[in-house]
């Protein structure tokens, strides 16, 4: 009876070292597992703060384009003011010249422009314009005297 206890207890630690063995075993494989997974975890967090100082990077670039383009816009928008100021200028001009001007000679002027259209004279090399038109006054003290 004492030899079967004996047997007994001899298996079950015979089973008994077998179960820890394989634990070790399972212990040691899921350490490395989990030595793999933390690794990975570290790199795709270093991977993930770089994408996020990128997108960071990104979006100020894209808003620094996107403010430089409005101011774009804005300038442009000016230069498009002061040209139709200078158009409506030139034109108020022009209708004050020709309120001044003889009937006749307002016409003989209207009559040249159209000539010169119906004919498709080049201008800047056949036709150069009025007299008035191709005198640049540098001095404004004498711009009266040439409008007149």
């Amino acid at each position: 009876e004492l030899n079967e206890t004996k047997k007994e207890k001899e298996t079950f630690l015979v089973h008994s070292q077998e179960k820890l063995s394989n634990l070790r075993r399972s212990v040691t494989t899921d350490t490395s597992s989990l030595e793999k997974k933390t690794t990975d975890v570290t790199k795709k967090n270093s991977m993930l703060e770089s994408l996020c100082k990128s997108i960071e990077e990104k979006t100020k670039e894209r808003n620094d384009m996107a403010e430089a383009r409005k101011e774009q816009w804005r300038s442009l928008e000016e230069i498009n003011e002061q040209t139709n100021e200078a158009r409506d200028a030139s034109k108020r001009a022009l209708s004050d010249m020709r309120k001044i001007m003889p009937r006749a000679t307002a016409m003989g002027l209207d009559a040249l422009t159209n000539i010169v259209e119906e004919e498709r004279i080049v201008v800047g090399e056949q036709y150069f314009g009025l007299l008035l038109q191709n005198m640049e006054i540098t001095n404004p003290k004498f711009e009266t005297a040439v409008e007149v």
